[in-house]
């Protein structure tokens, strides 16, 4: 078996230098070019609230030799600090520098889940390589999803040692380039941590204050105007592709007709998107919120690991435009509910398992092709029914495990 696992644990590190190693320390793709375009434009003064201008953008990124479109939509204007360290240099040298800030990352994440996830070192690192495609891309595209999945993991590390505030702190840090971590605030006023919630809620409010400072109240009043709202509601680029793999798409490409983007809906009926969406989004919302109330109410001390994996599933599940970097953000989440393993079924714990690997390594190209053809559009979206299938697979297993009274999870914080 452990033959197996170290041939597996080979083979996945092999997919990640072959897929996102590799090309990023020799090639330039989609997304880098943003980051870097936008730190090295504010670092020569550039007007912020003109990286919003798709048009003027795009020209200035070829501009630094860099033949890739690309936009600074939807990113907040602080982004732009990202890559200031990395300016100075040609894209390619930043971009490979990068890469190697990436890879000490992925070590320093490793180091943590080892100290309090009760595993061997090679399931740990199969959990980390088991993100796949998602983590080949954010390699590739010089993503910053591996960046927030540290500091996340810190984040809840230390939560889990009795420091909410310092945890909420880095939280608010991380929402301030990526709002993914201000779901936690829904976890702080749960658990009524309040030191936790203004630490979080505060760092963040403190750095987008000092950000308007630095970057300019009119960077902020264009982003506000013009950008937040389109990205929350998933109306951003051709909000009917399945590229963007959500509830939002989906229902848009179902029952919203438009003679350029989508003229074979199944049907059109525009109020079905609205009614479809909220429909499932509030199922989503609910069913795991009566999970978390089940375990604030259960009485026992430890339920932080099994309240923060189903809130974080939740959030990956209602994405408004998912991309397959995003799902680097799972791996804390399956970290811990391997720490719960003793709490699961052979058959439940074998289903998370395979449902995650799945997910790391679908063959989208295989379902692309259904993507605009009427009812059979569904089947184009196979990272949302799997991300789906996991959430519920978790929160059947959190049920189960309250009824036998076996909540408290079996993790070592020495």
């Amino acid at each position: 078996m452990s033959a197996l696992r170290t041939l597996i644990l080979l083979l996945l590190a092999a997919f990640l230098v072959w897929k996102g190693i590799v090309p990023a320390l020799t090639q330039i793709d989609t997304d880098f070019p943003n980051y870097y375009t936008s730190a090295k434009l504010f670092h020569e003064g550039a007007d912020v609230s003109q990286f919003y201008d798709d048009a003027w953008f795009a020209q200035q990124i070829r501009g630094q030799g860099i033949e890739v479109d690309g936009k600074f939509f939807p990113f907040p204007p602080l982004t732009v600090v990202l890559m200031m360290p990395l300016s100075g240099l040609p894209p390619l040298s930043a971009l490979q520098v990068w890469t190697g800030i990436n890879l000490l990352l992925l070590g320093a994440i490793f180091l943590i889940l080892k100290r309090f996830i009760a595993a061997t070192p090679l399931i740990i690192a199969g959990i980390i390589l088991g993100s796949g495609i998602g983590l080949a891309n954010n390699f590739r595209f010089g993503q910053w999803y591996v960046m927030l999945l540290f500091i996340i993991t810190c984040g809840y590390y230390y939560w889990q040692k009795g420091s909410p505030a310092f945890a909420g702190m880095l939280f608010g840090i991380g929402a301030v380039f990526k709002y993914f971590p201000l779901l936690f605030l829904i976890l702080f006023a749960l658990r009524r941590e309040w030191k936790g919630l203004l630490a979080c809620l505060g760092t963040f409010v403190l750095l987008n204050l000092a950000g308007a400072a630095l970057v300019g109240i009119a960077a902020y009043a264009t982003f506000f105007r013009s950008v937040l709202w389109n990205h929350i509601s998933a109306n951003m680029q051709n909000p009917f592709s399945a590229v963007f793999q959500s509830w939002e798409s989906l229902f848009r490409r179902l029952f919203v007709a438009d003679p350029a983007l989508n003229p074979e809906p199944f049907i059109d009926f525009p109020a079905g998107f609205v009614i479809g969406t909220s429909l499932m989004i509030g199922f989503v919302v609910i069913v795991t919120s009566r999970t978390m109330i089940h375990l604030r109410r259960s009485g026992y001390e430890n339920t932080l690991a099994h309240q923060f994996v189903v809130l974080t599933l939740m959030g990956l599940a209602l994405l408004p435009a998912s991309a397959t970097y995003h799902f680097v953000l799972l791996v804390l989440p399956m970290a811990i509910l391997f720490s719960l393993r003793a709490q699961m079924s052979g058959p439940v714990y074998y289903a998370i398992l395979g449902l995650y690997f799945i997910l790391g390594f679908i063959p989208y190209r295989f379902f692309i092709r259904f993507d605009g053809s009427g009812l059979y559009s569904v089947f184009a979206y196979p990272r949302l029914a799997v991300i789906t299938a996991i959430l519920f697979t978790a929160i059947i297993v959190t049920e189960q495990a309250l009824r036998r009274k076996l909540v408290s999870p079996s993790v070592s914080l020495t």
